[in-house]
């Protein structure tokens, strides 16, 4: 029975490993690039809106400034949980 040389084991485990490594490094590059032209597509297929697009509407100018400034704001409604009684006597 012949045994294999521990160097040309050595070396064929090295070998294996650069493979692998070069593969993973290749797979990530490919993956990141594919990700990248994927995004491009959805966003030139898919435009946004910019904010100069919709003007603003919902302001109201106040020529008087001497008006109370709770005359000016929306009123705010507040939660009061209800009154509630037990069956007693």
């Amino acid at each position: 029975m012949k045994r294999a040389n521990p160097r040309a084991l050595v070396a064929a485990r090295e070998e294996g490993l650069r493979r692998i490594r070069q593969l993973t490094r290749a797979t990530l590059v490919g993956g990141l690039i594919g990700v990248g032209v994927l995004s491009a597509a959805v966003a030139h297929a898919l435009p946004g809106h910019t904010a100069a697009a919709k003007p603003h509407t919902n302001r109201v100018k106040h020529n008087n400034p001497s008006a109370p400034r709770s005359a000016q704001q929306a009123p705010v409604q507040t939660y009061q949980p209800p009154v509630t009684t037990s069956g007693g006597s």
